[in-house]
């Protein structure tokens, strides 16, 4: 297991001694050559296949590489941390207020405005930029900027949130809208429509072009490609303006989309680093398949685990950035710095991984096909698949719906945060500013426990994704008792702390074993069409949750919403609970089996292929292993 560096170094050691995979029809293989002095048999080690069974173009895993695909989360995680779940939204929903006049057109605000015999009534001074605050929000949290006077209550300023935007009375929600040609749509639904729409054109996408993780070349290339274009289109979003307030909206469907197409690649390289793991290729020749599954099984949690865990260590990283910039820079200013230091740090921290990823191409494309027509037909084939996988099948029905409500939870907090909620005495772009913060330090703890205690214990992946959605599920019932009462559910700045404790801590956890779940039970060889699926609503994409959510926005206050998020959580929980993930385990490697992507004996290095590994190598394990417990204790 991947547990110190200590271990790292004498495991590596071993796939020089015996890491060549197997030869394809039973026997044992001999090794690849490696000059005095190599420790592994990858390619960065400069190793040659001397026609001994090792496949090049499937090399042995190597550290190097290893760290190259942990690189990858690294880089992209801020976008769906800092971008898509934090400043971008917030840029959406401040531009499209201004554009529709916030403040100034705020009935409270414009009725009384530069009345200064009034302000001196009220406040003992003349004042120029007072409102009325009958409803007791925003700075109403703050008396000593608000004053009573004849039955109502005035703040000094301008309403800094749209929840201070009320009617001239000052009792009840005044709602801007902002026009796109006959259409005229609230600021805050304005961000999750296009953040559905991103969804949608990141589905049309993924169906025209999900061939290209499977077969040939180039799923390299096509991630390099995509993590540049996704990156710039962050970079450009320095651009928009009041006035150019729709080009958030654009730059935000560029971005997810080139997101999706980078992370559907990068996932289809997981099944097959898993595979050729050192720990893998270290089974003795007696591994039953149950060994091997379970060893599969356990390499492919951890590693994707600790990949969540870069991305949440990327993510932070940069959060901790971004947050002087908030504090210091007025807020619009500040959202547009801080999307454009997250698309270059997206940029500049995935060359790593484009470097040094190995290709480990894919067959062929079929003769006279090209890859959006036999993408297509990949797809019609792919859902025909399903029928016959029943248990995944079932899976991403389940996957579709909680993390489609996970997601919306995600991409809206930051909107609620801005407008829905009194932050009282603790400045607003602060308290947002934490939430940000927090959220990724407490995924990390979260993911790191679970990990740890789901191994010593022996919890299933799929009792683990049950338990820590019902704790999720807690989030919207606590934000319906604001229904019932103005002093808890969601009313107040503090309250949201509790919150991102509540939702950070089971995030990284539902989402890691989740795609580990869903990776042991694809068949062999159909990684990419079958992440093409998983990826839609992966990492903060949603297809569906935002343009419902915000229906509910232009026709109820947000809060409504927290119906819809529960039942979209606690419904998948409970269809998960009759799943048997070894039965859907056998299906796909039966599957594998009975419909060959290619030969197996033309790409070692999978789970559903009768391995045969040298006895020196099992024994070299033994050592090892006796070596990592005298060194653990």
């Amino acid at each position: 297991m991947l547990r110190g560096s200590k271990t790292t170094v004498v495991l590596d050691t071993t796939v020089s001694t015996g890491g060549g995979g197997g030869d394809g029809d039973g026997g044992a293989c001999e090794l690849p050559h490696c000059e005095d002095g190599q420790v592994d048999g990858g390619r960065d080690q400069h190793c040659t296949d001397t026609g001994t069974g090792v496949d090049p173009d499937h090399p042995p895993l190597t550290r190097r590489e290893l760290n190259a695909w942990y690189s990858a989360d690294f880089a992209n995680s801020v976008f769906y941390q800092v971008v898509i779940g934090g400043y971008l939204p917030l840029l959406l929903q401040q531009m499209a207020l201004e554009k529709a006049g916030f403040p100034e057109t705020c009935p409270n605000y414009a009725t009384v405005r530069g009345n200064t015999t009034l302000s001196t009534l009220v406040f003992g001074k003349p004042v120029h930029d007072f409102f009325i605050d009958n409803a007791r929000t925003g700075k109403a949290g703050c008396t000593s900027t608000c004053q009573d006077y004849l039955g109502s209550s005035y703040c000094e300023g301008t309403p800094e949130q749209s929840l201070e935007c009320l009617s001239a009375d000052g009792h009840s929600r005044h709602r801007l809208r902002v026009s796109i040609g006959e259409w005229s749509i609230d600021p805050t639904e304005y961000a999750l429509v296009f953040l559905g729409l991103s969804v949608v054109v990141q589905a049309i996408v993924f169906l025209l072009f999900g061939a290209l993780g499977d077969f040939g070349g180039l799923r390299r290339e096509v991630y390099a490609v995509s993590t540049w274009l996704g990156s710039l289109a962050c970079v450009f979003c320095i651009a928009v303006t009041p006035d150019l307030w729709w080009l958030g909206g654009v730059f935000m469907i560029i971005a997810n989309v080139f997101f999706g197409i980078s992370v559907l690649m990068y996932n289809a390289w997981l099944p097959l680093i898993v595979s050729v793991h050192w720990d893998y290729l270290a089974l003795p020749t007696t591994a039953t398949m149950e060994d091997r599954r379970v060893t599969y099984d356990n390499l492919s949690g951890t590693i994707s685990a600790w990949g969540f865990i870069y991305g949440y260590g990327g993510g932070l990283l940069c959060l901790v950035l971004t947050i002087p910039i908030a504090i210091v820079v007025n807020s619009e200013d500040a959202f547009r710095i801080n999307i454009v230091l997250a698309g270059c740090w997206w940029f500049g921290f995935s060359w790593y991984s484009i470097l040094y990823l190995e290709p480990r191409p894919g067959p062929p494309l079929p003769e006279g096909k090209s890859y959006v027509r036999h993408s297509l037909n990949e797809f019609k084939t792919t859902m025909s698949r399903l029928r016959q996988l029943p248990s995944t099948f079932k899976f991403v029905l389940c996957w579709f719906g909680y993390s489609d409500g996970i997601a919306v939870i995600g991409a809206s907090a930051v909107l609620f945060a801005n407008t829905e909620v009194d932050w009282g005495c603790i400045p607003k772009v602060l308290g947002i500013a934490v939430l940000l913060l927090g959220t990724p330090l407490l995924a990390i703890v979260g993911l790191i426990v679970v990990d740890r205690q789901s191994k010593k214990r022996g919890w299933e992946p799929k009792w683990i994704i049950i338990v820590s959605l019902a704790v999720l599920a807690l989030i919207p019932i606590y934000g319906l008792v604001g229904f019932a009462t103005n002093e808890a559910g969601m009313r107040h700045g503090w309250e949201l702390f509790i919150v991102m404790v509540l939702f950070a801590l089971p995030l990284g956890v539902v989402q890691s074993y989740s795609r580990s779940y869903f990776s042991n039970v694809i068949p062999t060889g159909y990684e990419s069409q079958f992440f093409s699926l998983f990826e839609i609503t992966d990492k903060g994409s949603s297809i569906l949750s935002p343009i419902i959510v915000s229906q509910i926005v232009a026709f109820a206050e947000l809060r409504w919403a927290f119906v819809y998020v529960l039942v979209i959580i606690v419904v998948p929980a409970l269809c998960l609970i009759p799943l048997d993930p070894k039965s859907a385990k056998a299906q796909a490697i039966e599957y594998a089996k009975t419909n060959p992507r290619w030969d197996p004996k033309d790409k070692p290095g999978h789970l559903n292929e009768v391995r045969r590994v040298p006895d020196k190598l099992a024994q070299a394990t033994e050592i090892i292993e006796n070596i990592v417990i005298v060194s653990e204790v």
